[in-house]
């Protein structure tokens, strides 16, 4: 199992020391103020980790993204991909080494009900003694959502992005409300093509027609603000890009740390 992380102006310490542990290979992506679009500098390589600069564009969920379609075609097995602060958020990276048997892997704190129905019963879930605070209403998209200072996709828009007019999922989908880590296997990543990937990247750029402008603020607070709302937005998409026909019955979770899914 290979393991990907991102950086800027952050350490990388205790996702090393945890490849170190289980002798994982890793690659650091760390963000660059002062290169462009499609630059990047391999700042330290060994035969087990590497560190690669790349522009500074969302959060980690850039690398990610950035790392499958460079390695599209070479992708290893099975891939974790981490936030390096994952120890500030508590989330136990051992599940992903010790829970057998799963194609996609989902880990965290604070188990959130995705919903992208907005038809959807939620007493079924008020009946199950979840509560709304733990509920969450995917069904906006960014055309939808009242915001005239600010508008950037939501976690719909990107389905809408991958799948076109495909029906989200009718279930609740279950997720982590604290910026997960996930693994995938290669198999899951490759049943999508390399250009869905790209799109997905694309929206990250400038001057492309997928945010508006956010008046009053310079570039940089919006390049912040917009690196904020993609990752709260993605981290709720990464079990459904990857997991194409979930279900509810496929998922093994402790509901407190991670949610695996083998299909």
């Amino acid at each position: 199992m290979l393991v990907v992380t991102s950086v800027y102006k952050d350490r990388y310490d205790n996702v090393l020391n945890f490849c170190l542990k289980y002798g994982l290979d890793l690659i650091v992506y760390n963000k660059n103020d002062s290169l462009k679009l499609d630059e990047e500098i391999i700042t330290k390589k060994t035969d087990h980790f590497t560190i690669i600069d790349i522009p500074n564009y969302g959060r980690c969920d850039y690398s990610f993204l950035y790392y499958i379609i460079k390695h599209y075609s070479a992708l290893p097995d099975k891939i974790l991909f981490t936030k390096a602060n994952f120890m500030d958020q508590t989330i136990n990276l051992e599940n992903s080494i010790h829970i057998l048997d799963y194609k996609f892997l989902l880990m965290g704190k604070h188990l959130k009900y995705g919903i992208f129905n907005k038809d959807y019963d939620i007493n079924k879930l008020f009946s199950r003694g979840i509560r709304d605070y733990d509920i969450e209403r995917l069904f906006q998209t960014r055309d939808t959502i009242n915001d005239p200072c600010f508008q950037s996709y939501t976690t719909l828009d990107f389905y809408k992005m991958v799948y076109g007019d495909k029906i989200p999922p009718k279930d609740e989908i279950l997720n982590f409300g604290h910026g997960p880590s996930f693994c995938v296997c290669k198999e899951l990543i490759l049943a999508h093509s390399l250009e869905v990937y790209k799109r997905l990247l694309d929206t990250f750029y400038p001057n492309k027609g997928h945010w508006t402008k956010w008046m009053g603020y310079s570039e940089n607070e919006q390049y912040l603000h917009l690196g904020k709302r993609y990752h709260d937005n993605l981290l709720r998409f990464w079990m459904v890009l990857f997991v194409q026909n979930y279900s509810t019955n496929n998922i093994r979770t402790d509901y407190r740390n991670y949610c695996a899914i083998n299909i």
